[in-house]
């Protein structure tokens, strides 16, 4: 290879610890996809059936045709050029199986996945960086050229390039491959493209905030340490992209506030609960507030307020609210939905990512019901593209000793504005005010909320729920309407539909108990949730001032009287 910058991870090659004993392991058992250890080896026998999806898994499939198992192969070829009569010939004979079936045959529906042709490219331009370097020739068998020539065709096709995480991959695939050949008139066309699709890529993907715009802070994470590697290798130097490693810079400072003070990425959307405890170190260069021991900024579509990095994780709180849709490639269907942590407890959960698989709980984990906010007319919100509609966050500031945030969207489907006011007092409570105004006929409104799911929960009323949590605090929960109002409450539910799960691990689900609170009416409807940890607090608030609610974006609000009393909570109109 040339240059020092280069590494094994600019080609996608993940580098295994002991690659000569995952060699022998895979040899002996089978592969195994990255990560994906909840399926069992498969051995990858020659030949090869590429479209026989042996797990009915579209990760796995994926993860065939990226040729991942060759990863560890690829190590030890670059590692140690005296090895390659020991790895080569396995490396030629799955390539060549790949080219017989998807190249000379007729392939099938992952042959050109979009992000599966990026990776084995990547690849390809790393073979050919050690093929100069330590000096082999490949076999005819292999298809070198065709492979080289089909892969760059289809990567700078601009119809085939995913606009999404996904297009990363591609690119610098491209890249990858056309900088291992500089003199070829198809690379010199394709290191163009490469240069001009990636900028775009990038700022589309980190928008103008820094924040990744796909719906999940999981793949701010993902894409962002991906974009960091990318941008290293030398191929992707040069001036023309001083504003994209600016816009990488800002993205990297809005990392710790999507991890909870227990440092684990918030379950917004498909993102998984991973750790990450080296986030915090740039959190205050965020613009943010700051109230007493609590600090809270505005992402972009995400609101958060939470305890400073100095507090203890048994004094420490946080409250996020998802108020946007600019990208629906891992979103959910969870407009204005918000979770809530306090002493490293969940209190108000996300449901969770579930997976990719395109079955009955992957609906249902990307529904509106699987989230804390508002269903209308039992239907999701639409997650079509021509639906998004940016930010809908409107403000977040201190209140009182606490916060509030402001968020309203218009549900073009339902025609229904949906304006919610949340406010959180650290160790006291939550309320979320839910004002829904449609633009005409009788809507159905469900105010879904889900819990911890080892708490023990409690119906008291039409109106009321007590709960204990794992910790053995008491959490009650009240709920209130301009109109009548049904409480109920589901748990790991199957029909007439799921309803009640969280799912904490790839394609895994745990029942986990669920609120609803139902009004169905003509006209403005006003809903309240109430969620209290400490009801001395609440009760000791001092005056009336202290327990008003000025509900913001809603100044068109015709419902008398201009301000009401629920649970004590004054609430008024701007």
């Amino acid at each position: 290879m040339t240059g020092p910058t280069y590494k094994l991870a600019h080609f996608e090659v993940f580098s295994a610890k002991e690659p000569c004993k995952e060699i022998q392991r895979q040899n002996r058992e089978g592969f195994i996809a990255r990560n994906r250890t909840d399926l069992a080896p498969f051995p990858l026998t020659l030949p090869i059936d590429w479209s026989s999806d042996p797990f009915k898994d579209r990760n796995w499939m994926f993860q065939l045709h990226a040729w991942r198992s060759l990863d560890p192969l690829l190590q030890v070829l670059n590692r140690k050029a005296s090895a390659q009569k020991q790895v080569l010939p396995s490396i030629f004979a799955l390539i060549a199986d790949w080219v017989a079936h998807n190249v000379r045959g007729n392939g099938g529906t992952y042959t050109w996945y979009d992000m599966s042709t990026g990776i084995r490219a990547s690849k390809l331009g790393l073979l050919l960086r050690l093929a100069t370097r330590i000096g082999f020739a490949f076999p005819q068998k292999v298809a070198i050229d065709d492979l080289v020539r089909l892969h760059i065709e289809h990567l700078c096709n601009p119809e085939e390039l995913n606009h999404g995480n996904h297009g990363l991959f591609q690119i610098n695939g491209a890249m990858a491959l056309a900088t291992a050949l500089p003199e070829s008139p198809l690379s010199i066309n394709a290191i163009r493209y490469a240069r001009d699709a990636m900028k775009m890529l990038l700022a589309d993907q980190l928008g103008s905030h820094g924040v990744h715009t796909e719906g999940a802070p999981g793949y701010h994470f993902f894409t962002l340490s991906k974009i960091i590697t990318i941008l290293e290798c030398d191929w992707w130097k040069g001036d023309d992209f001083g504003d994209i490693h600016r816009l990488v810079d800002r993205a990297d400072i809005a990392r710790g506030w999507m991890v909870s003070p227990d440092s684990r990425c918030l379950p917004v959307g498909d993102s998984a609960r991973n750790l990450y405890k080296q986030t915090l170190s740039r959190l205050y260069e965020w613009p943010h507030e700051r109230n007493a021991n609590t600090i809270g900024a505005k992402l972009d579509v995400y609101g958060v307020a939470r305890t400073d990095t100095e507090t203890s994780i048994s004094q420490s709180g946080i409250v996020f609210m998802h108020a946007g849709f600019r990208n629906n490639a891992h979103k959910h269907a969870d407009c204005l939905s918000l979770i809530w942590q306090e002493g490293g407890e969940d209190i108000l959960i996300d449901s969770g990512k579930y997976g990719y698989q395109g079955d009955s709980m992957r609906r249902y984990f990307k529904s509106t019901r699987a989230h804390n906010t508002i269903e209308i007319d039992g239907r999701s919100y639409n997650l079509k593209a021509d639906r998004a509609y940016g930010s809908g966050l409107e403000d977040i500031t201190p209140f009182g000793r606490g916060w509030l945030m402001t968020a309203q969207r218009t549900h073009l489907d339902f025609g229904v504005t949906h304006a919610r006011s949340v406010i959180w007092l650290p160790g006291a409570f939550v309320l979320a005010v839910d004002y829904l105004k449609p633009t005409d006929g009788r809507h159905r409104y469900v105010a879904g909320w889900h819990f911890n799911k080892d708490a023990i929960l409690t119906l008291q009323s039409t109106d009321t729920l007590e709960m204990r949590l794992p910790s053995g605090r008491p959490l009650l929960a009240r709920f209130a309407a301009n109109t009548a109002g049904l409480l109920d409450t589901a748990r790991g539910q199957m029909k007439p539909e799921p309803l009640g799960w969280v799912s904490e691990a790839y394609l895994q689900y745990q029942p986990a108990t669920t609120a609803g609170f139902t009004v169905e009416a003509v006209g403005t409807v006003l809903i309240s949730s109430l969620f209290v940890l400490d009801e001395r607090v609440f009760r000791a608030l001092p005056t009336v001032e202290d327990r008003r609610v000025v509900l913001h974006g809603v100044r068109d609000a015709l419902l008398p009287p201009r301000s009401i009393s629920m649970h004590g909570i004054y609430i008024s109109f701007d």
